[in-house]
């Protein structure tokens, strides 16, 4: 079976810059204000300018969002999930955002395949949100219900972030954004779904039991 890559959408790339300039130009204009609108730029600015600069190093880069191989997945934040431990995939949401979910029967498999280099990743986010989390409620106060929601995310246990990840996605132990989806989450889920079926069916032929030697059953003596 060929392997199905899944990458951000250049078109949706190129219109998510395009409006996080447009949002960084009015944060600057607003900082020329001064007073409470200073501080609302400043914020402004670091998540406008600076999500724009991710991205487009990130494309750049040739970013991946997620791998289908014959053996099972491989999430472009790293990790590998086999596919027996794959129990699923659906839409779903986190955060607000739509996104394409994948439900795991053994997390704690998919855990132990992240380097200790991605398992500090996974906790530096952690610590980014906490540390967004009380300027996101000062700056919009109709997010504060969201701002202690990221205050909760555990920082120094990556089990339990994962855990927590989970429990504000419905369930799905991972998680991949719209924006970073080349196609409508509905026809992924199938495709997914499909792939899913086809290698799953695909391993259980290469399996094959043991040959049993004929010493395991002596003839029988009279």
């Amino acid at each position: 079976m060929p392997t199905v890559v899944i990458k951000p959408s250049t078109g949706r790339l190129v219109g998510l810059v395009a409006l996080s300039l447009l949002l960084t130009l009015g944060s600057i204009f607003m900082m020329r204000e001064g007073g409470l609108l200073l501080l609302v730029g400043l914020i402004g600015l670091a998540l406008f300018g600076g999500g724009a600069v991710m991205l487009l190093v990130r494309h750049a880069r040739g970013g991946v969002t997620l791998t289908l191989t014959p053996a099972g997945l491989l999430p472009g934040s790293g990790g590998f999930v086999p596919w027996h431990d794959v129990g699923g995939f659906g839409a779903t949401k986190t955060g607000g955002a739509a996104c394409l979910g994948a439900w795991l029967t053994d997390p704690r498999s998919y855990l132990a395949s992240l380097t200790p280099q991605q398992q500090s990743l996974v906790l530096k986010a952690a610590l980014a949100a906490k540390g967004i989390a009380p300027i996101l409620g000062a700056a919009d106060p109709g997010s504060l219900r969201d701002a202690v929601t990221l205050a909760s995310m555990p920082a120094h246990d990556v089990g339990a972030a994962l855990r927590w990840a989970k429990a504000q996605a419905g369930g799905y132990d991972l998680t991949f954004p719209a924006l970073n989806l080349d196609r409508p989450i509905p026809q992924l889920v199938q495709l997914c779904e499909q792939y899913r079926s086809a290698a799953t069916a695909a391993l259980a032929q290469q399996w094959q039991p043991p040959p049993v030697p004929p010493s395991a059953f002596p003839p029988p003596t009279g």
